[in-house]
């Protein structure tokens, strides 16, 4: 993977892949990047995408999927809250969790791996709030 830096004027990151991505890496590769929960699109289709293919993971047992789909459940209640009044620490350690999960089902991550960028920046925002940066 190259990374190429933010441009002064722009703010634009460009990412090239080389090889595989697993779900891990994808959270690596956009963790730092600097973006907007309000650019994001439509969070709630990819929360719901994620969850879907979770479920449909054969390398997942059946506690993981509930615990995956508890997880989901809770960030989407919190992410219909103004951003001001949302429990980020519960968004962030929902988040984690949930990716926790999402890494174990590596027969879905090539499908997966569209929809964590959504996840990742609702976690990032929630580490900012919580450490002030």
């Amino acid at each position: 993977m190259r990374d190429w830096p933010a441009t002064r004027n722009g703010g634009a990151s460009h990412q090239n892949f080389y090889g595989s991505v697993t779900i891990e890496n994808q959270a690596i590769a956009t963790g730092n990047s600097i973006q907007n929960i309000g650019q994001m699109g439509d969070t709630g289709t990819s929360l719901k995408e994620i969850g879907a293919l979770l479920d449909q993971s054969m390398e997942l047992t059946g506690r993981e999927k509930l615990e995956s789909f508890k997880a989901l459940e809770a960030i989407v209640a919190e992410t219909h809250e103004p951003v001001e009044r949302r429990n980020w620490k519960y968004i962030f350690d929902c988040g984690e969790k949930l990716a926790s999960i999402a890494n174990k089902a590596t027969d879905i991550a090539t499908k997966l791996a569209p929809h964590m960028p959504a996840l990742v920046m609702l976690m990032d925002e929630g580490r900012k709030r919580l450490t002030g940066g």
